[in-house]
């Protein structure tokens, strides 16, 4: 039976809920009509997936998530089946996940995951792994970095009876290419740099975490 794809309602559903928040979308002139295309988000609650997805105009998008939440007692497993979600066993390498995430890349999709791996427990970028900038460096997608910030207060806003704020900023697309003449795990570490700080650009200082250091420029936070 071909499972049904709940993408477009389900996004429908988030639009009409963070609307009755402050919802701030800064450089939607960066976002390209469509794929292939690999998005990249900081990570620090549970609502940068669903605030990404419910601003963008192009998708589907299919999403990297830990394999915890395929759990058949979590809650939110059947929703996530119910789109594209690629779900990745963490602390090893999940070779299905990667041929999975390329794959959609490949055949023009688009990807979102977050390069950090985890959630940041301080609210600001952590490290970033190498996932990301494999993919893109394999697939020579196109890299659309996108900062959150504020949607970690939601639950204590609304516990308060507050209306959330939050905001989503995109920045320029940009690309990773490979040379096959250098070696690749210095490419790895260089291109996750680049990706990293592209993101932290984006974030007001207090969400730059470790890549604090970041210079100013045009597409950055204000």
């Amino acid at each position: 039976m071909k499972r049904i794809n709940l993408y477009w309602q389900i996004r429908g559903v988030l639009r009409l809920l963070f609307r009755l928040g402050n919802w701030h979308v800064h450089g939607v002139e960066h976002v390209p009509l469509g794929g292939p295309l690999l998005i990249v988000v900081n990570h620090i609650s549970a609502f940068e997936a669903p605030l990404v997805a419910a601003t963008l105009q192009i998708g589907p998008i299919a999403v990297l998530a830990k394999a915890e939440f395929a759990h058949p007692l979590n809650p939110l497993g059947w929703l996530m089946r119910t789109m594209d979600v690629i779900f990745v066993h963490r602390g090893e390498v999940d070779r299905h996940a990667i041929k999975a995430a390329l794959q959609v890349l490949r055949a023009g999709g688009i990807l979102g995951l977050a390069p950090e791996g985890t959630r940041s427990k301080t609210g600001g970028l952590q490290r970033g792994r190498e996932g990301a900038a494999y993919l893109a460096l394999q697939s020579g997608a196109p890299i659309l970095p996108v900062g959150v910030w504020g949607q970690e207060r939601i639950p204590q806003d609304l516990l308060h009876l507050r209306r959330p704020t939050y905001h989503v900023r995109f920045g320029p697309v940009f690309t990773l290419e490979y040379d096959r003449a250098r070696p690749k795990r210095q490419q790895l570490a260089e291109a996750t740099d680049v990706i990293m700080r592209r993101l932290a650009v984006l974030l007001p200082p207090a969400y730059r975490g470790v890549y604090a250091d970041v210079e100013e420029t045009s597409g950055g936070s204000q």
